[in-house]
């Protein structure tokens, strides 16, 4: 038994909301919740990601 959704040429689909569940679908939420947990500490974590890509020479729009 095949765990996605092939299309009759045996080609994954990319089109099938069963197939962004399975695949998708729990990485997403992990990131998500880990986000919503680490909400309070937001302001530490950019100024650490601001301060790595000043020393690195990359500035992202964020940091300006």
């Amino acid at each position: 038994m095949r765990a996605g959704r092939y299309d009759e040429a045996g080609w994954w689909e990319f089109d099938s909301l069963h197939n962004y569940a399975l695949h998708a679908a729990g990485p997403l939420i992990v990131v998500m919740l880990s986000g919503a947990y680490n909400w309070p500490n937001r302001v530490e974590a950019l100024a650490m990601i601001c301060g790595w890509g000043a020393h690195v020479g990359i500035v992202p729009v964020f940091c300006r």
